[in-house]
């Protein structure tokens, strides 16, 4: 819908206001979307409350609007006015038979007085970063209750009383809880794995950025060339490579060749290059070997590896090759997580520990914790001087859209291990109940994301060596 499509809009620009600290701006916008949300709130409280209330509203909306004009013109603080002077919010609150805590009880009319002074042309009132942050997180708290997909259809449901579980949390006790039926950030008929390896990748680059540079400052900075190992549709290696001057050249391999072929449309050009090819089979290597020489590469000065050794039934076997292909002082760059650097709190049913538990079990999974053996394979395996690093990602303040990210990445995933292995044996009665268990586990986490006192934290670790 149209106003779906604006509040989208808006939140881009806002988060980037936000970064940029023009806290001015995030007022105003900020001001723009709760406008929008208590609108839609009036509407539907005008067409399900009860009679008497009902009739209580419209008497206040026409004292505010003067007789002459109802709440859809209505500037912003009028709208504050009328949810105010009517107690609309608690009234709504009752009718659900929830308490929407810290929602009703903040005074909006600091927040109208602000918008108003920042509104006008001629206003030389600068916001500072306190007041701009929490009027933001207000609006954080309302978009995560109702979720952000379609605003004007969560109000709508709301109002519908025979979906309301009376029993359920208030808000107070378990705060802006998404609507897990409706929002959930996991949805795997939406959600494509390319689409997650781009959330992947954004969420990683400057890290990777800063330990590469380390990598070159050591290696040198001459026609490098590179071999990235399981580039998927490549996006990857382009964000990292494709702007650095002193690359020569970059050969991305990969065994799928859906994704070279997207890599292939979207990236290749005449510093990137993609082939669909297995080294670690027969005649994958002087495949390899041949594809060097058409591009005139000897060997590589670096081998990047980002979340594909732990795929490997030998990593061992793969990292004594990637050394064959290495000039001397060449570098091997490797990322991987470990599940048990996952902590989730407060997660009372230990949903997380379930979810990386039935994915573990099933015979298509990963070496779940790659990133602690890594050191011990380069080592094993003739690299020297090598390095470990870290990137500790948490959910302490992310926005509601950067958390519903760090859940893709480290969890929307898990169900298709399940549904690979239930493909494989379409029969299994007990693979159809983990895949059940498993989906409705993902629901349930990625509601808890949405909380605003939901932690999470995952270690991201990257092993270094040299030839």
């Amino acid at each position: 819908m149209e106003q779906n499509k604006k509040i989208h809009n808006i939140l881009a620009s806002l988060d980037k206001n936000l970064e940029i600290g023009d806290y001015n701006s995030v007022i105003f916008q900020c001001g723009m979307i709760l406008e929008i949300i208590f609108k839609q709130i009036i509407r539907e409280s005008l067409t399900s409350l009860p009679y008497e209330q009902r009739k209580k509203i419209m008497e206040f909306e026409s004292v505010i609007g003067k007789g002459n004009k109802g709440f859809e013109e209505f500037t912003f603080g009028q709208i504050c006015g009328l949810l105010r002077e009517s107690n609309l919010l608690s009234k709504w609150a009752k009718y659900l038979n929830k308490d929407l805590g810290v929602l009703q009880s903040i005074n909006l009319s600091t927040f109208v007085n602000l918008r108003n002074e920042v509104s006008h042309t001629n206003s030389d009132v600068i916001v500072d970063e306190y007041s701009a942050k929490l009027f933001h997180s207000y609006l954080v708290n309302w978009l995560a209750f109702l979720g952000i997909q379609d605003i004007q259809k969560n109000i709508k449901i709301s109002f519908e009383k025979n979906t309301i579980n009376k029993d359920s949390d208030s808000v107070e006790d378990k705060t802006l809880r998404v609507n897990m039926d409706v929002h959930s950030a996991y949805d795997s008929s939406l959600l494509t794995e390319e689409e997650r390896l781009e959330v992947q990748s954004k969420s990683t680059l400057d890290f990777d950025l800063k330990i590469l540079k380390e990598i070159f400052d050591n290696i040198g900075k001459s026609k490098i060339n590179i071999l990235d190992f399981g580039c998927a549709s490549g996006k990857v290696s382009y964000d990292r490579f494709a702007n650095i001057s002193f690359v020569n050249k970059v050969i991305g391999i990969d065994v799928n060749s859906n994704a070279i072929k997207k890599a292939k449309t979207k990236f290749e050009c005449e510093k990137m290059r993609y082939y669909e090819l297995d080294i670690l089979k027969s005649q994958g290597l002087e495949q390899l070997k041949e594809i060097m020489k058409s591009e005139n590469i000897e060997q590589f000065d670096l081998i990047y590896c980002s979340f594909v050794l732990h795929h490997l039934e030998n990593p061992k076997r793969a990292l004594s090759l990637f050394r064959s292909l290495l000039k001397s002082n060449g570098a091997i760059f490797i990322k991987a997580a470990d599940d048990q650097t996952k902590i989730t709190y407060p997660d009372d049913n230990e949903l997380a520990f379930k979810i990386i538990g039935i994915q573990s079990n099933m015979p298509t999974s990963s070496d779940r914790y790659f990133s602690r053996k890594m050191y011990s394979n380069l080592l094993k395996t003739g690299y020297k001087n090598i390095k470990m690093f870290y990137d500790v990602q948490d959910t302490i303040n992310k926005t509601y859209e950067q958390k519903r990210e760090m859940f893709i990445d480290d969890f929307s995933y898990r169900r298709n291990y399940v549904k690979q292995a239930l493909d494989l044996d379409p029969n299994n009665k007990d693979l159809e109940r983990k895949l059940e268990e498993i989906d409705n586990f993902q629901k349930e986490l990625a509601n808890l994301f949405g909380d605003y006192d939901f932690y999470y934290t995952n270690t991201i670790s990257v092993a270094i060596g040299f030839k």
